[in-house]
């Protein structure tokens, strides 16, 4: 199965992400854009392991997860990989807060540890909007419709997700495999993760 770890969010902020952006599917109605439920921060990318290793994780996390307060993630700004000349992937932008790359490390080493992938680029916290085809007109189109996107969001998130990745009739599938609650102050000092099988 395809592992990734990552922060989900409530449906009425991925509604409001999706209302906010409008401008920009308008702009470029043949970009394969990602629907409400898809939306996450993903925090590592462990890809393909075997089922044996989800157990491992999941107290891993759990460790992890007890050392950190929920997250208040501001979420804001629209840019693109690699750049806008040369956009592939067109993403809303999430404030690199000391606390969020701090977890994200160690999740990142826990998940090295149990035989994930290596992440060979920086960790840039993101959500992905779009995947383009680089069109040289679209892009530019996209980039001035960016620039009117204004205001930034505070999303709060209580826990980090273990999740699988898979492909079901041609659509993209992510599961979501357990939770790990974020408990150091305002939570339980202690408090485990869920289990739970919840498609997004």
């Amino acid at each position: 199965m395809r592992l990734f770890t990552a922060f989900n969010f409530p449906q009425h902020v991925r509604a409001r992400w999706i209302a906010e952006t409008a401008a920009l599917r308008a702009v470029a109605e043949s970009a394969r854009w990602v629907g409400p439920e898809q939306m996450h921060l993903t925090v590592t990318f462990m890809g393909e392991q075997p089922e044996t290793v989800v157990e491992p994780l999941t107290v891993a996390l759990d460790e992890i997860a007890r050392g950190y307060a929920p997250q208040a993630l501001e979420i804001g700004g629209v840019g693109a990989f690699p750049s806008w000349r040369r956009a592939r992937v067109l993403w809303l932008g999430v404030k690199p807060t000391p606390s969020l790359m701090a977890l994200a490390a160690e999740v990142g080493q826990a998940g090295t540890r149990l035989g994930g992938t290596t992440e060979e680029r920086p960790f840039r916290p993101h959500i992905t909007l779009a995947r383009l085809d680089g069109r040289a007109s679209t892009l530019r189109g996209l980039e001035r419709a960016a620039q009117t996107i204004g205001d930034s969001t505070v999303a709060y998130v209580s826990s980090i997700d273990l999740m699988a990745s898979s492909v079901v009739r041609g659509r993209a599938r992510h599961d979501v495999l357990y939770r790990a609650q974020l408990s150091r102050e305002g939570g339980a000092p202690g408090a485990t993760g869920t289990a739970t099988r919840h498609t997004i």
